[in-house]
């Protein structure tokens, strides 16, 4: 044997790989979701708080710099959320990208929060459109629409499943084996 050839992994050691990777995928998404629920709700609530606060000072009949104070406590609250909102937004491309986690209630909830971060201006107003556009582009896999596409069913997970981006037809379970050409 040569000592610079690499060990080859057993097919249950594969498998074992796929489901740790599948486990930590899932993981990281509920972690990103979590996230960005949780900032989406300290935005709305500096969103309130400014309102709030704003609406006495006009009531008051305070002057017009108290308000603009108000303002701008308000415009900072929220851009700093939205920096703290790039968190959860590298979570959920993580899990979406590398990770390849290809169900359908991460597609929903991944779409939701990207349409939240979408309004967290300006930070991760960005991170919105570039989880929609990437979730756009990927929308076959996560729904197993392969009527239209250039790979083969094995290429799809299903439901509650994730694939291994190296993963083959076998240890998915796809078209039992057989190879596709296209």
């Amino acid at each position: 044997m040569n000592p610079y050839d690499a060990p080859q992994n057993t097919p249950d050691q594969d498998d074992i790989l796929i489901k740790r990777t599948s486990y930590m995928a899932t993981f990281i998404a509920m972690l990103g979701i979590l996230c960005a629920m949780i900032d989406a709700l300290a935005v709305m609530g500096t969103i309130r708080n400014g309102i709030s606060q704003s609406k006495v000072v006009v009531m008051s009949g305070g002057d017009p710099t108290q308000l603009s104070a108000v303002i701008g406590e308000t415009i900072i609250g929220i851009g700093t959320l939205s920096i703290l909102a790039l968190l959860p937004a590298v979570l959920l491309y993580i899990a979406l990208g590398p990770m390849r986690l290809r169900t359908k209630w991460f597609y929903s909830c991944t779409s939701i929060a990207s349409i939240v971060f979408l309004v967290t201006i300006p930070v991760a107003t960005v991170c919105g459109i570039i989880l929609l556009v990437a979730l756009r582009r990927r929308r076959r896999e996560f729904f197993n629409d392969t009527s239209d596409s250039k790979f083969g069913p094995e290429y799809f997970a299903q439901d509650s499943e994730h694939r291994h981006p190296n993963a083959t037809a076998e240890q998915v379970g796809g078209c039992d084996g057989e190879k596709h050409h296209s």
